[in-house]
């Protein structure tokens, strides 16, 4: 019984163990996912109708200089100014992009871990209710002795 008894403490603290570092190791993960700034779909929104506005203003630009006679120097700037502003938004639209992507895998993280803590807790009781029913097994042999 005492055999028994500390198999199942070592089993328990082994688990326990491994629980705790496998607790640390997705806390880490969580927290630095949590440190990166938060970015809502209404920004996202708001990024891609300036994108789209700026890509309007400059097919107009394009036009405009198509158009006329005489292409000034300012209209060119312009032109490569708001081409690059263009190119940052893109940028910015793939970062956020990836940061939704970091999202669902840390909610994806979070009920994996969900799903391994139950799994233990389920086999924590269950070796204690097999080592209760032996320990009643082994009472009622003794009494049936006497």
């Amino acid at each position: 019984m005492r055999s028994q008894r500390n198999s199942n403490r070592d089993a328990y603290e082994h688990l326990t163990k491994f629980e705790i570092g496998d607790k640390r190791q997705k806390l880490k993960l969580i927290e630095d996912i949590i440190s990166q700034p938060e970015i809502s779909r209404d920004e996202i929104n708001k990024i891609n109708n300036d994108k789209k506005n700026i890509q309007n203003d400059i097919e107009k630009l394009e036009i405009k200089v198509k158009n006329s006679a005489s292409k000034s120097s300012e209209l060119s700037i312009y032109k490569q100014n708001a081409t690059q502003a263009s190119s940052l938004k893109e940028q910015a639209l793939k970062v956020l992009e990836k940061t939704e992507r970091d999202k669902v895998n840390i909610i994806i993280l979070i009920s994996q871990y969900s799903f391994t803590y139950l799994t233990y807790y389920i086999l924590i009781n269950l070796l204690f209710i097999e080592f209760i029913r032996t320990q009643i097994f082994r009472l009622r042999e003794e009494i049936r002795k006497l």
